[in-house]
This record gives structure tokens, C-alpha cells and sequence, in this order.
């Protein structure tokens, strides 16, 4: 097993541990920016527990999962700003 971790090593730049560590929270941005909860995306990423892939998140990213998932989701329109938005609209193209 250690030639195959010093190959692996070479081959790569880092220990198989640290590569699939840094794969996994890679990966967690793509889940949480698609939609996932936290603990779709633990599961997903193999976490049996979510408070484990939290802390994990938290000590990579410097910030929880959720803040991220909060700050990387698109804010819905209220109906004052979409209805605006669609009058501007229409103005432009009656122009």
C-alpha cells in the first residue's frame, strides 16, 4: 500500500488523503450552489454525519455551508422589483 501512496504522491502533488479531501470540498460548493442542504450534500460527498462534514466545510472554507449556500443562491424577486423590471422591459422594446 505505501508504494502505491508514494506513486500517487509523485504522480499528483499530494497524499491520497489530502487529494480527496480537497476533491470533496471542491465538490461541496459545486452541491450547495445547485441547490443541495447540507445534509444532501454531506451524504452525497460520503459524511455520515452532517455535523461532520460542517466542521470539515467550516475549517477548509473559513465559513459554514449554509452561510455559503445563503450567499450562493439566487434572492427572489419581490413583486414590486420584478413588475418593474418587466415595465422597463416593455418600454425598451415599444421604443
Amino acid at each position: 500500500m505505501r508504494t502505491l501512496e508514494r506513486h500517487f504522491d509523485l504522480v499528483m502533488g499530494k497524499s491520497p488523503s489530502t487529494w480527496l479531501s480537497e476533491y470533496r470540498q471542491r465538490r461541496a460548493l459545486d452541491l450547495l450552489q445547485e441547490g443541495c442542504t447540507v445534509k444532501e450534500t454531506a451524504a452525497s460527498l460520503g459524511y455520515t454525519r452532517a455535523n461532520n462534514f460542517s466542521r470539515d466545510f467550516r475549517k477548509y472554507w473559513s465559513c459554514s455551508p449554509t452561510v455559503y449556500a445563503r450567499k450562493t443562491q439566487p434572492q427572489p424577486l419581490s413583486s414590486t422589483s420584478f413588475l418593474s423590471t418587466k415595465l422597463k422591459l416593455g418600454e425598451k422594446l415599444l421604443d
